[in-house]
């Protein structure tokens, strides 16, 4: 027999959204007997996941896979009240796939983690301070070989220059439109990988915004590597805290931010460091350079103008290249299509995954390049 997974059948609903009596009706059997399996009450046949796998349209390998899911509570997926657990089941487990496959292709390919340095700068202690961040944040910035003032100029490509996965997720962005998702990003800090991996959302937001998750879920990987704290809400304070601090240093937002800026100020800012205006106001006053009342007075003119939802100044978005790198070379010819068939079977994932995470791909005898999205 082959040696199939039983977890693999809960990853696939968590993955597909579905409840398990559509897995019992893939495989061809009633949702007691599928009950009796995954307690391990009775034997699963092979034909159960051949079954799964010909309906669902997941490569047989998939459900061989040892892919652990780590618990919600370790993903730096931000959640509320109104978070559904269908939500945070189908982000944990397509964010595992993503660092699977991310540490799969490093072991095929002989790649070592350029992010060692995390380790060495992460803080161990529980309490921190706001100088404690601005320091981490500039650190981040010398290990990362960018320049210790000015706007990082792309964020994404700084990230993958130290061998960090930057993916969108498919779970991050619905199909439904009426779905309203806590949060743009995801990473795990306590993941040793070779490379480590961020998910972020991917539809029309702003380039600015865009900027800022990654950077936020930077400070999750280096903050939080050995700090748990009891409130979640302080670990995403100091990542947004982190997130200001390696986006504007701290010398340069003295000399641009001053204590009676005006809002129209903020765009020539917004155009040359690709920050939100409402995240150039937190940052001037995080750095105790705006008052309390300057600060609100601000973000009352932007509510006043309809800029909390929609800011003038586009910003670029930035797209990832690392993965599609790394399969373009495994699984890739010279004419930059793409082996689906042996990427799907090596890595044990449907191709739908790795061309959402890459940024797009093309298969082999694809006509005109046709790119296989397969949601």
């Amino acid at each position: 027999m082959n040696s199939f997974n039983l977890e693999s059948l809960i990853l696939l609903q968590q993955l597909e959204k579905v409840t398990k009596n559509d897995i019992a009706t893939w495989g061809g059997v009633s949702l007691p007997t599928l009950s009796k399996i995954l307690n391990r009450q009775k034997e699963a046949p092979d034909s159960l996941f051949e079954r799964v796998s010909d309906n669902s349209g997941y490569p047989l390998e998939f459900f061989q896979r040892d892919t652990s899911i780590p618990p919600a509570y370790e993903l730096t997926y931000r959640h509320t009240s109104r978070t559904t657990i269908q939500e945070l089941n189908a982000i944990a487990a397509e964010y595992s796939l993503l660092s699977d496959v991310a540490d799969t292709l490093a072991g095929k390919m002989n790649i070592k983690s350029k992010a060692g340095w995390i380790d060495q700068i992460a803080p161990k202690t529980e309490s921190i301070t706001h100088a404690d961040i601005e320091r981490l944040a500039s650190l981040a910035r010398q290990y990362m070989n960018l320049p210790a003032h000015g706007a990082v100029s792309n964020v994404t490509r700084a990230l993958e220059r130290c061998g960090i996965v930057v993916a969108p997720l498919h779970a991050l962005t619905p199909d439904d439109a009426d779905t309203k998702l806590s949060s743009d990003g995801v990473t795990h800090p306590l993941s040793n990988d070779e490379l480590l991996s961020i998910g972020f959302k991917e539809d029309s937001n702003a380039g600015d915004r865009d900027r800022f998750t990654k950077a936020h879920e930077l400070g999750h990987l280096i903050l939080h590597k050995y700090r748990r704290l009891e409130r979640y809400s302080e670990m995403e304070r100091e990542a947004h805290a982190f997130a200001g601090a390696f986006l504007m240093p701290e010398d340069d937002a003295k000399t641009l931010i001053n204590p009676n800026i005006m809002l129209s100020d903020f765009l020539q800012l917004k155009a040359s460091w690709g920050i939100s205006i409402a995240a150039l106001i937190s940052r001037g006053y995080d750095m105790n350079i705006l008052s309390r009342d300057r600060w609100r007075s601000l973000y009352m003119q932007l509510s006043a103008r309809g800029w909390r939802k929609t800011e003038p100044i586009t910003v670029v978005k930035e797209k990832p290249l690392l993965l599609q790198q790394i399969l373009q070379k495994e699984y890739g010819d010279k004419n930059g299509f793409i082996d689906s068939f042996t990427a799907e079977h090596e890595l044990g994932i449907r191709f739908g995954y790795l061309d959402v995470w890459a940024g797009g791909l093309i298969e082999q005898g694809s006509e005109l390049g046709y790119r296989a999205r397969r949601f």
